[in-house]
């Protein structure tokens, strides 16, 4: 969450303008009822038409006044929250591309992607209602509670005896929301590595007739997803109802007592009971942007927490990492390893011992499973042994730096896999400095070479 609060710091002189051009457009609201009960009081009553063609034009001055105001902080509001946004995807890209493999590992692509979309989309609106939410309300509230108290404190006070209820039912009907969101991400995490698993799966699938089971894990995650997103939405959406249903009925109760007090002279007018109803509307709208704030709460709070989680994750260059040594040689030596991936308590491997000389070739044979490439994962430094240790050219893994054990590995795939860019970029990218001379020798000895001189630009 601090690193979300972080990001925003740039705009903060923005977001202050925001909330002042909202503030001065607020109070230009403020001042209607009030313009609107002299022109009830004064002007329709006694007959004074001057007076009120004199009010009704500065009605319609302010009213233009506070629309400017409204298209300003419009606009300026959703340039602070694009831009914010742009900076959170450019943060959480950069941060993905910097994860420890088993960070990365955990998450797992699926859960990135969402986090990469609909959790920013999620933070994305709360960062656009803030300056409304954190400014322009309590201005708001506190405004229109305090003239309607000026124009007249038995109907205001009778009002207020509605807020409380209201405040409780919200509480009430999001203490669940929190759970429900967190539940319903989880499996859209879930759905999302099942399709991934699909796509890129979907010739083995059919050839060993799997399609029914995968639709019934696929069926599984969304229903799942769908009942806790319904329950929530359902929940939230309670909210607004019963919420107006509350302050309608103080509503109405203002009008009846007022009617009651202005009928039997008790110091208060048509024109003040307009105005209180006015800034009683006012309040409303207040109360129902802090309700629905409140009841969206929880699913911000699940996106941010999901965020934070990758934001905060330490970089794979500031794990803890050996002395820096250097291996003498590339002999490879493992003296009883065993391995267990974070998630699992079944080592993948146990008790592996195994020594190979500089020149020798080795092969390692073994089903599915049975941890031919955990072991190349190990080597390379991707994980940490569980028990036991790896060494290369004597030379513990320990006390070497990730980036120099890596740096005498290479690891050719089953699936080839070329980046944009020029064939001479992709060769280059073991070695940016290298020479022309060694990018073909390098060519060559992979046999690619005769293949690449025949393409129309060859390395290009």
């Amino acid at each position: 969450m601090k690193k979300l609060f972080q990001l925003l710091k740039p705009y903060r002189k923005k977001l202050f303008a925001v909330a002042a051009i909202d503030g001065v457009g607020m109070m230009c609201s403020l001042l209607m009822p009030f313009l609107m009960s002299e022109i009830v009081e004064e002007g329709i009553a006694k007959t004074n038409v001057d007076l009120v063609w004199k009010y009704a034009i500065a009605m319609v001055a302010l009213a233009l006044f506070s629309a400017g105001c409204n298209i300003l902080s419009a606009k300026l509001n959703t340039t602070i929250s694009s831009h914010y946004t742009a900076d959170l995807c450019h943060t959480v890209f950069e941060k993905i591309n910097s994860l420890s493999y088993s960070k990365y590992s955990k998450i797992r692509p699926s859960g990135l992607l969402t986090r990469a979309t609909d959790d920013i989309w999620n933070v994305e609106g709360t960062v656009t209602s803030l300056p409304y939410t954190l400014f322009t309300v309590p201005i708001m509230f506190i405004g229109s509670a305090a003239l309607s108290f000026f124009a007249d404190p038995v109907l205001s006070a009778v009002f207020m005896l509605s807020i409380p209820p209201v405040l409780l039912l919200v509480l009430f009907l999001m203490r669940p929301l929190y759970d429900m969101w967190d539940r319903s991400d989880k499996y859209v995490d879930l759905q999302n590595k099942i399709v991934r698993e699909r796509l890129s799966g979907l010739r083995v699938v059919r050839a060993f007739n799997n399609e029914k089971r995968e639709h019934g894990r696929a069926k599984f995650a969304t229903e799942e997803m769908a009942k806790y997103m319904i329950r929530a939405n359902t929940r939230g959406g309670m909210v607004d109802p019963f919420a107006m249903l509350l302050l309608n009925l103080a509503t109405v109760a203002v009008i009846l007592i007022g009617g009651i007090r202005a009928d039997g002279g008790a110091g208060i007018g048509a024109g003040g009971v307009i105005a209180v109803l006015q800034y009683i509307g006012i309040i409303s709208g207040a109360l129902i942007n802090i309700s629905w704030t409140l009841a969206w709460l929880p699913k911000v709070k699940v996106s941010a927490r999901r965020l934070s989680e990758v934001l905060t994750s330490p970089d794979e260059e500031s794990l803890a990492e050996g002395e820096g040594e250097q291996p003498e040689g590339f002999a490879i030596e493992i003296r009883e390893l065993s391995f267990a991936y974070p998630d699992s308590t079944k080592n993948v491997i146990d008790g592996l011992s195994l020594t190979l000389k500089e020149g020798e070739h080795i092969a390692l044979i073994g089903g599915t499973g049975s941890g031919k490439s955990t072991l190349i994962k190990l080597l390379a430094g991707l994980f940490d042994p569980g028990d036991g240790e790896i060494l290369l050219g004597g030379t513990p893994y320990a006390r070497m730096r990730k980036r120099d054990v890596r740096a005498h590995f290479s690891v050719a795939l089953q699936r080839a896999q070329i980046f944009e860019g020029s064939i001479r970029d992709n060769i280059k990218m073991g070695k940016p400095d290298a020479t022309d001379e060694e990018m073909i020798a390098a060519s060559k000895a992979s046999h690619a070479h005769s293949f690449i001189k025949r393409l129309p630009q060859g390395y290009d």
